[in-house]
């Protein structure tokens, strides 16, 4: 059909065009026809606006430590497709990747299966044809239509509730708390991370008809102890049975959550896989090794200080800015920022002007990407300092040149576009 990686790419996501398409049917068409390779492991199952990707990484770094043959799924890339599907921090290699592409947009043509659940049908099938002992599986978009949501989890977490994607979540708090507690299951434990008040009571409710014992993040006790002279952050986490001091690349008061969320799903599945502390402690060290996560308050160089942010959205630009200013006290940056159409860059840059000596407006080369021009019209109307440099690459080497500390944030796709 196709005979290179490049060109299976493109044929997968030209599938994006056709936009987001909810539902389970076709994703649970696509794993039938393959033997339902999802129900060959075990998983744990992550939904949340924020902190996600960190709190699924977190968990398979650390189940990775304790020897576990450990699969993880996450989305969008960054830079290489590959990176959503790993096994023990490995990419998929490209000849698994090309054999199962073309299987399953072979499959999917009778019910016009989306690229997501293409990509899902691949990943699952590629753990369970590698055997792994267990799954760490972020959702894509929501939580009860979303692909994913055909696995049985050990544990289902939801990390954290805001406003986004309202076009397909609804409006309000109340509806996305519902979309996203659509990954609670019948008799099986759900944890959660700090929510607002109307977010938990739509899921206790849900918890409470599906009989799902519930665990609150609150049920651990996380204090940020200080700053390391390497750039790592150290957390104290405090739960009903241990304290752990752990060193972590990840920063922040959200990082902090996400660090105690990941350790309660630890010792709550330690009934099905035995995790020493010192699996714990290494597993948070050596994150970024293990999973390569990546834009996460990265510090990139220290003289000048370049960091780089996947911060997407007002809930997590609100958290960046607070980070900042933990880690740099009183410092203002020049910020490279461009962003998705779909976003509300208006609170995005009404948070970061705090911040910002000067805006570096660019656009990522996706075309659902906000213009550079009407994102500098939003940052005119709120007085702060900008200039356009349209392309990211030049854009990045503009604020390198002048040697003054800078952000990159906006948008996965504003890194992707970027050699840094």
């Amino acid at each position: 059909m196709f005979d290179t990686k490049e060109k299976i790419l493109e044929k997968l996501f030209s599938l994006e065009r056709k936009g987001i398409n909810p539902g389970l049917d076709r994703i649970a068409y696509l794993l039938e026809k393959s033997g339902n390779p999802h129900k060959k492991f075990p998983s744990i199952h992550i939904a949340g606006t924020n902190g996600k990707g960190s709190t699924a990484s977190l968990i398979a770094s650390v189940l990775a430590e304790a020897g576990y043959r450990t699969a993880l799924y996450t989305s969008p890339h960054i830079k290489q497709f590959n990176e959503r599907v790993r096994i023990n921090g490995k990419t998929i290699p490209d000849d698994d990747l090309i054999q199962l592409a073309i299987k399953y947009m072979e499959i999917g043509k009778s019910v016009d299966a989306t690229f997501f659940e293409i990509t899902t049908a691949i990943a699952f099938d590629y753990f369970a044809r590698n055997n792994v002992d267990i799954a760490v599986i972020e959702t894509g978009l929501g939580g009860r239509l979303d692909a994913t949501n055909v696995i049985m989890p050990l544990l289902s977490i939801i990390t954290s509730i805001a406003i986004e994607h309202t076009d397909y979540l609804g409006s309000t708090i109340e509806q996305i708390a519902f979309e996203k507690g659509g990954i609670i299951k019948q008799n099986t434990p759900t944890l959660l991370g700090k929510l607002p008040s109307n977010a938990y009571k739509v899921l206790e409710q849900i918890c409470f008809e599906r009989n799902s014992p519930l665990i609150l993040s609150d049920s651990a006790i996380a204090n940020i102890i200080g700053l390391n002279s390497d750039y790592t952050m150290q957390y104290q986490i405090t739960t009903n049975t241990n304290t752990y001091i752990i060193n972590s690349p990840l920063f922040g008061n959200h990082q902090a959550i996400n660090h105690s969320l990941s350790i309660l799903a630890i010792e709550k599945i330690n009934q099905y896989f035995n995790v020493s502390q010192q699996a714990i402690y290494n597993g948070v060290k050596n994150v970024v090794e293990n999973t390569g996560l990546s834009g996460r308050f990265q510090i990139l160089s220290q003289s000048p200080v370049i960091i780089l942010d996947t911060a997407h959205n007002p809930a997590a630009i609100e958290k960046l800015a607070e980070t900042s200013q933990l880690v740099f006290p009183n410092e203002k940056f020049n910020i490279v920022f461009g962003a998705m159409s779909d976003k509300d860059v208006h609170k995005m840059l009404e948070i970061i002007k705090n911040i910002t000596n000067l805006l570096i407006i660019t656009q990522p080369s996706t075309k659902r990407a906000m213009t550079a021009n009407s994102i500098r019209q939003i940052a005119e109307a709120l007085e702060i300092p900008n200039t356009v440099v349209q392309n990211p690459q030049q854009a990045f080497e503009f604020a390198k040149s002048v040697n003054e500390p800078f952000i990159v944030v906006g948008s996965f796709y504003l890194l992707a576009d970027i050699n840094y």
